[in-house]
């Protein structure tokens, strides 16, 4: 073995332009005969190692012959590579669509604005599907770090500039997921996106649209992120109401998160119920367990129907889940107090036992919340929550904000 690594340095090293010749005929000769994966890997990483330009260019022409490995290999020497991808974008050669695929497959984030080119005018239409889904794919990763405080702004925002100026373009090119890219690489703070919402235009009415409409995870969380906002925009908040779909609501309550910050929950106050988590209990068939504070802190705060809130409280309580005691236990503090009326009836009917209990709503959430408390604390954080019945007027608190 050592001899072989001793070959492999030379080869590395030589200014001789054979040895990359050498490199990629090991290169094939172990694809055809299924040697192992160590030799592969040292001739490989033995071109990365070289300075000259022709290694990646050799490669690339390759590129639908290297497995998974080698590319999540050449992925740690991107900017080795890099060369050779901006070169074949440049020339609208035979290989485009290889070349779209190792720009994506490696991550290249920066060729985003070189590949929205190809997008609205390749060559054909095959060429523009497939820069479209690059696109969207490598703005998803850029738009992703950012959301997390990881953003690169020096490749970001050329690349939101360039996609920017390819909504103006839309009616030319007619393609219409370039503005879903937009909004999967923008943050609301972008000066971009801020152009974009500032007028009526045909723009902004094509950025709500695709908020209403679109599937993509980097829109959707774009749209639920407004909840983090001092400042709304009427028309994004309205959406957020309106969106009804799985997939929004499970973004949303991941915007939420168990711990929310007193921004959230008056945003959340403002906007109201979201049609994606009206349901009430049945809702917990939906979700994951992790997205139940979310659900409840929701609830608590917008929630209309107090009677369907405690309903729900009671049926998480149900689960005897000792991880989300202290969410249930907040919840309770923090919706709204049924009229004192309802609890006394509820109570009259239950001591009374009357035979249609169970078919009462009122009755049967007193009798779910005194079943569910076998905690002393709940039950004191429950007395103490139904104590101010006896101080309620005769209409309902408002939920708390």
């Amino acid at each position: 073995m050592q001899g072989q690594e001793l070959t492999y340095s030379v080869l590395s090293r030589t200014r001789n332009e054979a040895a990359v010749e050498v490199l990629i005929a090991g290169l094939d000769s172990d694809l055809r005969e299924h040697r192992d994966r160590e030799h592969r890997d040292l001739a490989l990483c033995t071109l990365m190692r070289r300075r000259k330009e022709r290694g990646p260019a050799k490669l690339l022409a390759r590129w639908q012959q290297l497995g998974t490995a080698d590319q999540l290999l050449l992925r740690t020497r991107k900017i080795w590579y890099e060369g050779a991808v901006s070169q074949a974008l440049k020339h609208r050669g035979a290989d485009t669509l290889t070349v779209i695929a190792a720009a994506e497959s490696l991550e290249l984030t920066k060729f985003i604005p070189m590949l929205v080119e190809k997008a609205e005018a390749g060559k054909t239409e095959a060429i523009e599907r497939r820069a479209t889904t690059a696109v969207l794919k490598l703005a998803h990763i850029l738009g992703s770090r950012a959301r997390c405080d990881r953003d690169a702004p020096s490749i970001r925002l050329p690349a939101l500039e360039r996609l920017y100026r390819s909504l103006g373009n839309i009616s030319q090119h007619g393609n219409a997921p370039l503005a879903d890219a937009f909004l999967v690489l923008s943050l609301w703070g972008d000066i971009q996106f801020r152009k974009a919402m500032s007028e009526p235009t045909p723009i902004r009415k094509l950025i709500l649209e695709r908020f209403l409409e679109s599937t993509h995870i980097g829109v959707l969380e774009l749209l639920a992120g407004t909840i983090k906002r001092r400042q709304m925009d009427s028309n994004i908040t309205a959406l957020v109401r309106t969106r009804s779909d799985h997939a929004f609501r499970s973004v949303l309550l991941k915007s939420i998160t168990p711990d929310p910050s007193p921004v959230v929950l008056k945003n959340l106050a403002d906007i109201g119920m979201p049609a994606s988590c009206l349901g009430d209990e049945s809702l917990l068939g939906k979700i994951n367990e992790n997205q139940i504070p979310a659900l409840l802190h929701l609830y608590a705060a917008c929630g209309t129907d107090s009677i369907k809130t405690l309903h729900l409280i009671a049926a998480i309580a149900e689960k005897k889940t000792p991880a989300l005691n202290s969410f249930i236990l907040l919840a309770l503090t923090q919706c709204a107090v049924p009229k004192s009326e309802t609890i006394v009836r509820a109570a009259l009917r239950i001591a009374n036992d009357e035979e249609d209990v169970r078919h009462n709503e009122h009755a049967r959430l007193l009798q779910r919340l005194i079943a569910s408390l076998d905690h002393t604390d709940c039950l004191i954080t429950l007395t103490r929550t139904l104590s101010a019945v006896s101080d309620a007027s005769s209409t309902p608190c408002t939920p708390h904000q």
